[in-house]
Parts: structure tokens; sequence; C-alpha cells
């Protein structure tokens, strides 16, 4: 089985403090297929590393929706 990995960087809307990145962190790398997650407070971004035969941006922002963030291309 191959493992297909893809490297983006999205924006992210309703971020506004240090504990909104912690939150948005520790609930995308729950996600399985997430190899790594970094949340940039200062551009609004997150950064990420995943399987996308696991997952997907819609899966994230199913997860976030909930906390009042959400990830857009």
């Amino acid at each position: 089985m191959m493992i297909l990995m893809k490297q983006v960087t999205y924006n992210v809307t309703g971020m506004h403090c240090p504990s909104c990145v912690t939150l948005i962190e520790l609930t995308v790398n729950d996600v399985p297929g997430v190899e790594k997650c970094n949340v940039d407070l200062a551009s609004k971004t997150i950064s990420l590393t995943y399987d996308e035969t696991q997952t997907s941006l819609s899966e994230f922002n199913e997860k976030l929706q909930g906390y009042g963030y959400m990830i857009a291309q």
C-alpha cells in the first residue's frame, strides 16, 4: 500500500490567541493520518503533513467547526 503524504499550508479563520493555536494543534494532531501540524498565529495559517488516503480538509473542518475555527484553501 502506498502512503500519499500531502504537505500544505491553509488559512485559518476564527483564531485570535495562543490558546486557539494550542486547541487547533491538539485537535488536528488527533486526526488519524496527520503526521505533522503547525499553527502560526501571526499569519493565521496551519501547515500540515498528512496521509490524504486517511483524512481530508473537510474532516479537519468537521473537527474544528464546533470550536469556531475553519481551515480554508
